[in-house]
Formats: structure tokens, sequence, C-alpha cells
């Protein structure tokens, strides 16, 4: 990884023409918008290629309403996986170590101490989003 292959810039427009492992977008919202980001149309409408996705901001973390932000990019270009990630922090870095994603799931979800917490440690939120070859990945994965 290192610094040097971090790169900051506007979330839609950067993933469009490369491809990253990881992408974090942040900015307050609504069901279906989440600003600085852009909203569930901006995703249909782009082939975005970032496989671990990390997206947070107001109310797209209640993923069970109808076209909502946090479940969009599954439904379009490369996203195999999407968290609703700052509350609380998500742990990944035992997928560095040869673990899988939904072994960082269930470390992220059990967390009361072992790792730094803050607001939203053990809430009923905090779930993984995904397309279905990974669903089954992670069912059949042991934890």
């Amino acid at each position: 990884m290192g610094l040097e292959n971090v790169l900051e810039g506007d979330y839609i427009s950067v993933m469009k023409y490369s491809s990253y492992l990881w992408s974090y977008g942040c900015g307050g919202g609504t069901y279906t918008i989440a600003g600085g980001i852009g909203s569930t149309n901006d995703f249909v409408s782009s082939d975005l290629q970032s496989v671990f996705t990390m997206l947070f901001g107001g109310y797209f973390g209640d993923w069970d309403s109808r076209n909502n932000f946090l479940r969009v990019p599954l439904a379009r270009g490369k996203t195999l996986t999407n968290v609703w990630a700052g509350r609380p922090h998500w742990v990944f870095h035992h997928m560095g170590l040869g673990e899988n994603i939904g072994y960082d799931t269930k470390i992220t979800q059990n967390n009361n101490s072992l790792y730094f917490g803050n607001y939203g440690n053990r809430f009923i939120h905090v779930a993984l989003m995904s397309d279905l070859m990974t669903q089954i990945k992670i069912i059949g994965a042991k934890f």
C-alpha cells in the first residue's frame, strides 16, 4: 500500500477511470444523496471501479430504505462490498494478514474494547453489504 498510493479526489469522477482496491466517501446526506459524493443516480450511470467500499453520511446508514445510497454501489460497477463506515470505526487490518472480510465484519460487530471504539460500537446497524457471490464466500468462511 503506502501513503503514495492514497488519493484524495472527487469520488465519482476518480473511480470512473481507474480501479481501486479500497474507497471511502463521506458527506452529509439523505437516503439517496451524500454531499460531496453524489446521488444514487450518479452510481447507476457510472461504472465505478472500487472493490471494497466504505461510505458514511446521514440517513443512508438506514440501508433498508428504497433506492438507498449504501446499497447502490453494488448494483453497478466493480464493487463487491460496501459498509456504512464511521459509526463505529470498522476493523479491516486482518485482511492484510490473510483473513476475509467476513472475519473483519464479525470483529467489528463484536468489538467491545479490543480495538479503539467510537460512537456506534455494537449497534445493530453494523452490516456488510455485498453481492451474492461474496455473500456465499462469507457464509462459507470459517469464523
